[in-house]
């Protein structure tokens, strides 16, 4: 099936560790990494039309047609190299079954697919199309192996293989490209001197890790102590398994489904502060239990392994970016709401294991060593290993195969040393359940799976009509002061009048349900709604201490005189209340500054809008939250769901403020203890610290010094003056289907399209002004925070430096060029190594009055290095509401700094990337232009894919 098309050479990719160890691992049967995923399709399709698909997303997504080559000698990991000559016809087959098929045989079909191993001289991959299902329903079931891609990755990569419409626009061939290997030699394999190269590289490496180690050996030792423990509470061998039951292990599988609400499940969850994970593991143990009461027989724990997802924006739909954690659950906990709420508990603990930050590195360590001797590390690792749970994030919208609209998408992870594996992947708004069980180790896997489905059943139910559980707040009750770190404290020193430290948002909303028989906004009913929600989030009810003579960082202390009328107040737009009279008094409401005797956040009701609509201003000072920190608490004053949801009790503040004394003698003891604490932990650490897991010492302030220097000054442009007090704010709104045509031509991340299309509109702008530029550049706040950890209070942020390519005309190569900057950016680590740079400063003790005031003041005012701020912040994908009041539109804002007159600020709303412009207009007078250039941009970008 080969078609006209353009070449484009792949070179030879290396597998990363965790890929070279799954690759490996599988030469035992029952340690076997296939995973297997069925789509159900409402129709046949033409088998032409299919093949046609298949063949046209292999040549967009490279690694359909990459095979595996083992390193010249054995040296180093195995390599993917493009294979010439893929013919589609060898890797999809058509199953000739009379119909009706009952989908129970598709799923026997699957499980003999799951067992039959590769051919290793091919790419790994494999189709089954399966037709005349009931219903005049058809069958795909799809085969990769694990070594290919992960659960995320492959969601990835299925966002490409499948169409957004029955009737998918056609690709040309100049989109097809013929992929060719690039080799110099014509081999098929990496030359030698390439892997020692590669392996020279990785010395190189290691020599700088161990110069970060001299500069810093009390962080390196302490780190390492860490992630040796970690590391070997993640690697220690298992054992025998914990469950009676699940003793032998075989090469055979079973496969079984379950269906759920994809809301019903988030919903129920998170009326317990939990997520679905949660709910749906709590209900696999509950189905786990059952099945060994059922045998007269009942352990206290199961161990469980779960992988998590260490893939980042940017990162490419092949390979595998994961890690695994290991814990035991307690089988002895009837009550489904206390199980969910044990198993948080557990699960957030793993998350937080140091030794997930390096897993390719253990994982290539274990490469290394002899076939037989790796295969035991991992047999080791997984045999002990009663049962495993994988969730995977689905496609949310629509998706077609050859014009057949995929129904369900099941998964089925591998047991890979597991008694059995259940696995969750949403699919559009139902959760697709897929259980693989090693027949080997479960006598009666019908039974089991039948267990399971109804255990996840009895949770749901349970956590559906059930109280609220009120542990949801348990971690935030804490009366002791907490004090801001370094940079929280700097969004406090630089703010002025001129340049208030807030960040803003606006949401627009229907205001019918907020308004009483006569009309008027119901101010009151609003104001205790608000309090109410603030039992979700009680820090929000602290103020700022300031220590006495600038001797330590202020803290955060209750307010005994909290009044939510101080913090929800009203507004009105000018006549005639349109967009811009709205805008207009957004601007003058967003240019004052919080009041620091007060919790440092505003909620503005903004009336007299055209067709009885009210705007929304919420205000948090940036030295409270950062970007996903805010979003977080956005959520806890809102509802997804148009009934409001039930309350938390608001706690009466009972500790009473820190006297200034006590503020002086606390900031004193600080400064004093932290430099012996650290002296004493070191030298502890020194003692007890392991030789192994040295490559991982100090790795962030080795990419510390990449980032810093990286950082280039920025060229003069008229943005970049001292700004007024005046602001305008402009918004315009992207579809998320536009950004996702270009990402499925071009690849990329969401973000990637967004600094395209507004670096296309800066071009554009400033060949309006006669202001001709190479570049700009940007900073690009990037979120550090761990998954899970997004209502922590402060600032987890780290920051890269983009040079937007304004020179180039082309809109697809200047796509290009910004992805493969932000790209090396996330690979150099330079968000991690701006926040190891503020963590540092927080153990600096700070006894000079006004250190970080004035001085950091000046330094603001007159930095060299941005021309402006772009930020990107994930908001809710679906409605929220505000007592039953729907939020139409949002519109974010990002603060503007000293010389710094035009910030851009990105927030996604349901199927809307909405771009805020924020500028001081007497610097940027024709805002509108700009506005109005974006969509000009986005639309030349979908042209040209």
């Amino acid at each position: 099936m080969n078609v006209d098309t353009n070449v484009k050479m792949i070179p030879a990719e290396p597998m990363n560790g965790t890929d070279a160890t799954l690759w490996d691992i599988e030469r035992d049967p029952s340690l076997r990494t296939t995973v297997v995923s069925v789509l159900q399709l409402d129709r046949p399709v033409k088998r032409e039309r299919l093949l046609r698909s298949i063949d046209e997303s292999s040549r967009l997504m490279p690694r359909m047609r990459q095979r595996v080559v083992e390193a010249p000698m054995g040296i180093g990991a195995p390599h993917w190299m493009i294979d010439e000559h893929v013919d589609v016809l060898d890797h999809v087959k058509f199953a000739e079954l009379e119909p009706p098929v009952a989908f129970g045989t598709v799923l026997d079909l699957a499980a003999a697919c799951a067992v039959e191993p590769f051919d290793r001289e091919r790419p790994l991959w494999e189709c089954t199309y399966v037709e005349g299902l009931e219903g005049g329903r058809a069958a795909l079931i799809i085969k990769v192996h694990h070594s290919f891609t992960d659960g995320v990755g492959g969601v990835g990569l299925l966002d490409v293989f499948l169409d957004a419409s029955r009737r998918p626009k056609r690709r040309t061939p100049d989109q097809l490209p013929e992929l060719r290997a690039a080799v110099s030699s014509g081999s098929s394999a990496p030359s030698l001197a390439d892997v020692v190269e590669k392996s020279t590289t990785a010395q190189l490496r290691l020599a700088k890790t161990a110069v970060g180690a001299a500069v810093h050996p009390f962080q390196a030792i302490s780190k390492t102590v860490a992630g040796g423990t970690s590391a070997v509470r993640l690697m220690a061998p298992s054992g025998a398994a914990l469950s009676p039951l699940f003793t032998e292990r075989g090469p055979e599988r079973c496969l079984a489904t379950h269906d759920a609400g994809l809301d019903e499940l988030h919903d129920a969850a998170a009326r317990h502060g939990c997520t679905i994970n949660h709910l749906f593991i709590a209900g696999v143990l509950d189905g786990a239990a059952e099945y060994h009461r059922r045998r007269g027989t009942r352990p206290t724990e199961l161990r469980v392994t779960m992988p998590i997802s260490i893939r980042r924006d940017g990162d490419t739909g092949g390979g595998n970016q994961w890690a695994p954690v290991r814990f035991r659950l307690p089988t002895n906990i009837d009550d489904p709401i206390e199980r969910m709420l044990t198993i948080r508990e557990i699960t957030g603990r793993s998350r937080k294991e140091p030794a997930l930050a390096f897993s390719h590195s253990l994982a290539g360590a274990i490469q290394i060593l002899p076939s037989s001797v790796s295969a035991g590390v991992v047999g080791g690792m997984m045999r002990g290993v009663d049962l495993t749970v994988t969730n995977v994030p689905g496609l949310s919208e629509p998706r077609y195969l050859a014009g057949a609209h995929v129904e369900r998408m099941y998964p089925f992870a591998p047991t890979a040393g597991a008694a059995f594996n259940v696995a969750l992947m949403s699919h559009e708004s139902t959760a697709c359940f897929g259980i693989m069980s090693d027949t080997s180790a479960v006598a009666d896997p019908d039974d089991l799976h039948a267990a399971i489905a109804a255990g996840i059943d009895r949770v749901l139910e349970a956590a559906q009509t059930r109280p609220a559980a009120r542990a949801v707040v348990r971690a935030e009750i804490d009366h002791d002061p907490k004090r801001l770190s370094s940079l929280d404290t700097s969004f406090l020193r630089v703010e002025s009048p001129d340049t208030p430290m807030h960040i803003g948002i606006l949401f627009v909303l229907d205001g019918a349900a907020l308004r009483g028989a006569d009309g008027e906004l119901r101010l009151a009913d609003i104001r205790r709604h608000i309090l109410a929600r603030l039992g979700r989030a009680p820090r929000a009810m602290r103020r700022l201490a300031e220590v006495p003579f600038g001797q330590g960082r202020p803290v955060w202390v209750e307010d005994p005189d909290f009044d939510i009328a101080h913090h929800v107040k009203l507004a009105a737009a000018a006549p005639p209340g349109g967009v811009d009279e709205l805008y207009a008094e957004v601007c003058e409401l967003d240019m004052e500054c919080l009041d620091r005797s007060r919790p440092l956040w505003e909620l503005w009701l903004i009336d007299h809008l055209a067709d009885g609509r009210v705007g929304v201003l919420q205000k948090v000072h940036h030295a409270m939250l950062d970007g996903a920190g805010f979003f977080d608490f956005i959520t806890t004053l809102f509802d997804d769901e148009p009934l409001p949801g039930p309350d938390i009790p608001i706690r009466t503040p009972t500790a009473t403020p820190p006297s200034r004394g006590r503020l002086l003698a606390d900031a004193w003891t600080e400064n004093l203890r932290d430099p012996f604490e650290m002296a004493r932990q070191t030298a502890r650490n020194l003692v007890s610290a392991p030789a192994t897991i040295a490559t991982q010492i100090s790795e962030v302030v080795t990419a510390g010094f990449e980032a810093l220097g990286s950082g280039a000054r920025a060229p003069e442009t008229s943005l970049n003056q001292q700004v007024g007090r005046q602001r305008q704010l402009l918004s315009v709104d992207l579809r998320f289907a536009d950004i996702g045509t270009i990402r499925a031509s071009l690849g990329g991340t969401a973000n990637d399209v967004a600094l395209a299309v507004v670096t296309g509109a800066l071009r554009s702008w400033f060949e309006g002004h006669h202001e001709p530029l190479e570049e700009l550049q940007a900073m690009c706040p990037v979120s550090m925070r761990e998954p899970g950890h997004a209502a922590e209070w402060g600032n987890r942020t780290g920051a890269m430096l983009i040079q937007l390519p304004l020179a180039e005309p082309d809109p697809v190569r200047r796509f290009e060029i910004i992805r493969e900057r932000t790209t090396r950016a996330k690979a150099r680590h330079e968000g991690a190594a701006t926040v190891a740079l503020t963590d540092a400063a927080d153990h600096v003790p700070a006894t000079v009055p006004g250190i970080g005031g004035a001085a950091l003041r000046s330094l603001i005012a007159h930095q060299p290095f941005i021309n402006l701020v772009i930020t990107n912040v994930p908001g809710p994908r679906t409605p929220v509401w505000l007592m039953g009041a729907e939020a139409e539109t949002i519109v974010p804002i990002v603060p503007l700094g000293h010389n710094t007159a035009l910030g851009v600020a990105l927030a996604s709303y349901v199927d809307t990337l909405t771009v805020g412009l924020y500028a001081d207009p007497t610097r940027c007078p024709d805002l509108d232009l700009l506005a109005k250039a974006i969509t000009t941009e986005l639309n030349h970008l979908l042209a040209a894919t």
